[in-house]
């Protein structure tokens, strides 16, 4: 939709956070032009110049479709799955780009995920990002998420996700899962008691506790708002 993001962007700014999460689809994409593509990201890049905070990416769906725009992804925004610290707490980020379910994540990566979280269980915090929420989707079918299983072997405390463009979430075996609204994507309906409306997260970590606060894009205004 266009103009909600750089809106967003101009609240996000005004709070001053210390570090930004995605969580992903970045830009528009699905297109065989590379031309096309890349212009997409100077665009997108072009919004962010005047972001005071860092920002840390999750690759979706429209990031990276195929084996060119993974490419293209690494060369115009980095690795698509990482994990980085920052303060008292470690950030996992995964990519599942191009899969529907567990059991399609390339068994690279996952044996990545585990290594990382062995060398890092003990850390105060660990927060996982991925664009699809494989969790619901194992809840919609009476399944088993396996990834779920894994977040629970090692201490994962929460997990952010994207992907349906509406705000839900809930928390099992002690681990608070968030599906992220839209910041920008266009919705069927816009109806703020099922999550649909523009949208981003406010989180603020205190020692081992995680706060969670979903802000209404339109809801944050400049001190000279009214002079």
């Amino acid at each position: 939709q266009p103009g909600v993001y750089e809106k967003v962007l101009v609240e996000v700014n005004l709070l001053d956070p210390d570090i930004i999460l995605t969580v992903g689809d970045q830009i528009e994409g699905y297109n065989g032009d590379s031309i096309v593509t890349n212009k997409q990201w100077d665009e997108y890049f072009e919004l962010l110049k005047n972001m005071k905070a860092k920002f840390y990416f999750t690759p979706g769906n429209h990031d990276i479709w195929d084996n060119a725009s993974e490419i293209n992804y690494k060369n115009r925004v980095g690795q698509p799955y990482y994990s980085f610290d920052y303060k008292n707490t470690h950030f996992i980020i995964l990519d599942v780009s191009r899969t529907e379910k567990y059991e399609e994540i390339p068994k690279e990566q996952i044996n990545w995920l585990i290594s990382d979280l062995e060398k890092n269980k003990d850390k105060e915090n660990i927060y996982v990002f991925y664009h699809k929420p494989f969790w619901f989707e194992a809840i919609r079918d009476n399944r088993t998420d396996s990834l779920h299983i894994i977040f629970a072997k090692y201490g994962v405390d929460a997990v952010f996700n994207g992907h349906y463009h509406g705000y839900f979430g809930g928390e099992k075996d002690g681990i608070l899962y968030t599906d992220l609204g839209s910041s920008g994507g266009t919705m069927s309906t816009e109806n703020m008691s099922l999550g649909y409306h523009y949208q981003f997260l406010w989180c603020t970590v205190n020692g081992n506790k995680l706060d969670v606060a979903v802000i209404n894009q339109g809801s944050i205004f400049d001190r000279n708002f009214v002079t």
